[in-house]
C-alpha cells in the first residue's frame, strides 16, 4: 500500500521520501498522527508499528475511518462506487449530491458522499461553512474520477492489522496521551509564507499562530517524556528557528499545488522538525 484513498490538501505523498527516513530512525512501538488527514504517511510507516493513534478535527474523516475499521469494508466499497462513473460526472449532480451529504442523516451515505465530493470536489479540498454545510465547487476533471477501491480496503485492513485507535479531537487533547514509546508526526495547517516574525497574527485555516507556538511547546513536553516528536511547516528564516528551537531541522524545496493556475505554483521551503528524547 503506497497511496492514499482520500485527496488532501497538503498531503504528503509527494514529500514522503523526505520524511519517512527520519520517522525511521525514531523507536518506537506506537505511531501517532494528530493531525491525520489522507494519513499518507501512516500508510507508509505502519508496518514498523505495533499500534496507530489517529486523530483529526474533523468529524466525517474520523467517521469515515471508523466505517472501515469496525463495519463492512466490502458493503461500503460497493455503496461508495455507485457514485463513480459517467453519470455522476457532471456539475448537476454533484451540486445535487454535495446537497444530499449536507442533508442525511444516513452516516454510511455520508460516508460514501464524502468520498466522492472528496474525489469530484475542486483540488480535494474540504471546508465547511458556518453552518457545518460541505461547500467546496465541483472540480474540472476531463475524465470521471475513478473509485480508489482497492487502496480504500487495503486501508482498512491496515486499521484493523494495527488495531488503530481513532480519536475526532484537536492536537491539545491528544498531547497528554503521549509518552515514552511513542513516535508522533504533525503535519498542521502551515505557516502563511508572508508571514513576519509577529506571525500570531496570521491563520491558516483556523489555526493560529498561537496554536503553532502551543504544538511547539507541546512537542517539547512530549520529548521530556520520551517520545519522538516530528512537525512539518514551511521554513521561514525569521520565524522557523525560534518556533522549533531544540529540535533537528530538516529544510528541502517543494512545489506547490494549491494554486489553480500552473504558472503560479512555485517552489517552496519545507522543513521538518525533529524533537528527540
Amino acid at each position: 500500500m503506497s497511496k492514499p484513498f482520500l485527496k488532501w490538501v497538503g498531503g504528503k505523498h509527494k514529500v514522503i521520501n523526505k520524511i519517512v527516513p527520519h520517522i525511521n530512525t525514531c523507536p518506537g512501538t506506537r505511531f501517532i498522527e494528530p493531525f491525520v488527514g489522507s494519513a499518507a504517511i501512516s500508510i507508509q510507516v505502519h508496518e514498523s508499528f505495533d499500534r496507530l493513534l489517529l486523530a483529526d478535527y474533523n468529524i466525517d474523516l474520523i467517521n469515515l475511518y471508523d466505517l472501515l475499521k469496525n463495519g463492512d469494508a466490502e458493503d461500503f466499497a460497493d455503496l461508495t462506487s455507485q457514485f463513480f462513473g459517467a453519470d455522476t460526472h457532471t456539475p448537476e449532480m454533484y451540486y445535487h449530491l454535495r446537497k444530499e451529504f449536507n442533508t442525511t442523516q444516513d452516516p454510511n451515505l455520508r460516508a460514501a458522499l464524502f468520498i466522492y465530493l472528496n474525489r469530484h470536489g475542486f483540488n480535494g479540498m474540504c471546508r465547511y461553512n458556518a453552518s457545518g454545510g460541505f461547500n467546496i465547487p465541483v472540480g474540472r476533471y476531463k475524465n470521471p474520477p475513478l473509485f480508489p477501491r482497492e487502496q480504500m480496503l487495503e486501508f482498512s485492513k491496515m486499521l484493523r492489522d494495527n488495531d488503530a485507535e481513532l480519536k475526532f479531537c484537536s492536537f491539545e487533547e491528544i498531547f497528554p496521551l503521549v509518552g515514552e514509546g511513542d513516535v508522533v508526526y504533525c503535519d498542521p495547517p502551515y505557516i502563511a509564507i508572508n508571514a513576519t516574525a509577529s506571525f500570531s497574527s496570521y491563520t491558516a485555516d483556523g489555526f493560529t499562530g498561537e496554536q503553532q507556538m502551543q504544538l511547539a511547546d507541546l512537542a517539547r513536553e512530549a520529548r521530556a517524556r520520551g517520545a519522538h516528536v516530528l512537525i512539518s511547516n514551511h521554513y521561514l528564516e525569521e520565524i522557523i528557528p525560534e518556533l522549533y528551537r531544540g529540535a533537528e531541522l530538516e529544510i528541502f524545496p517543494v512545489q506547490r499545488t494549491i494554486s489553480a493556475k500552473a504558472s503560479s505554483r512555485k517552489k517552496v521551503d519545507e522543513v521538518l522538525a525533529i524533537f528527540r528524547p
